[in-house]
């Protein structure tokens, strides 16, 4: 564990596995990160069990960074039920690019600082491309 925590990506289906699997042919493999699927007709306290169990695995000295979907879907509703259980931080949107800056973080952020450079990161590689490309 790079960082000093863990991260678990969580979303609807296989998404979270495929980033994972995508980030590991860019960045190779990293420890303390894995993913949850949920999947249709799930129950919620299935679902709660593991990611539960998920942010066990992976949980580091500074905690567990849970990275989920979309915010409002059900990935995230029950993602932010751990937020105040020993050190949980809940990033929504996630998208390939915040996965692959897992590797370059500064070791010494904080938790919290973890979370919002992640999301900070993740947003500033959405474009449009005409856009970019325009210098709009």
């Amino acid at each position: 564990m790079e960082h000093g925590f863990g991260v678990v990506i969580v979303t609807h289906g296989e998404l979270g596995a495929s980033l994972l699997d995508t980030c590991r042919m860019i960045t190779g493999e990293r420890p303390g990160i894995t993913s949850v699927a949920v999947q249709a007709g799930q129950g919620v306290d299935d679902i709660r069990e593991r990611i539960a169990a998920a942010i066990e695995q992976v949980r580091g000295p500074k905690g567990v960074v849970l990275l989920v979907d979309m915010f409002g879907g059900t990935p995230s509703n029950i993602g932010l039920s751990f937020l105040g259980e020993k050190d949980v931080e809940v990033v929504t949107g996630v998208n390939l690019p915040m996965i692959t800056k897992l590797r370059g973080l500064d070791p010494d952020l904080t938790l919290r600082e973890t979370a919002a450079a992640l999301s900070e990161y993740g947003r500033e590689h959405i474009k449009v491309a005409t856009e970019y490309l325009a210098g709009d």
